[in-house]
């Protein structure tokens, strides 16, 4: 297998991806597998981005060293959210037509296959936790609060799995334009 990403184009089409095709296999071999042990264990060895984090100071991946980035994901899981019951149809109906607004930059299903995940650009006003709720509540999911620290791990998606991808935002080929959402008080 090779550990070499290529950058694809889809002429005439929107979506653009890290092809690799080991990646996209071991994720339906994971997918397949009733085990979560054992798909806890093919997931470690995916590749994955940290986009809550610039960087970090020492150059160590940790809560402790780490620059916050202008970028903030979120999960939704299907299990706290029975209404997503197709993600490509939720995304279509609720998240897309919101894209302007959330500062949408990429959303696909998860590595198991069995929710969401959206990376958007965070509000100059707001904390992680902050904008995953404001988000949350615009598109009408339950959230995963647990996703709010700054060394947290976004796999890689399937390449099939991207719903929507802004490749200039999400990679810093264009200037993204910072914004601020109402104030909000954030439930335990």
């Amino acid at each position: 297998r090779s550990n070499k990403f290529v950058l694809v184009d889809k002429e005439g089409g929107t979506k653009r991806y890290l092809e690799d095709p080991g990646r996209n296999d071991l994720i339906m071999k994971i997918r397949n597998e009733s085990s979560k042990e054992q798909q806890d264990r093919w997931k470690k060895s995916l590749p994955g981005t940290c986009d809550h984090a610039l960087n970090f100071t020492d150059g160590i991946r940790h809560q402790q060293s780490a620059v916050q980035s202008h970028i903030y994901g979120c999960d939704y899981d299907f299990k706290d959210n029975p209404h997503m019951t197709d993600p490509a149809q939720y995304f279509n109906q609720h998240i897309l037509p919101k894209k302007d607004e959330l500062h949408l930059l990429q959303c696909y299903v998860s590595t198991r296959g069995k929710g969401l995940q959206t990376k958007c650009l965070l509000p100059s006003n707001a904390s992680i936790a902050e904008a995953q709720k404001w988000q949350a509540d615009l598109v009408g999911l339950k959230h995963d609060k647990t996703c709010t620290n700054l060394d947290r791990i976004f796999f890689l998606p399937h390449k099939n799995d991207i719903l929507f991808m802004d490749w200039e935002g999400m990679f810093g080929e264009k200037e993204l334009t910072p914004y601020t959402i109402a104030p909000l008080t954030i439930d335990s």
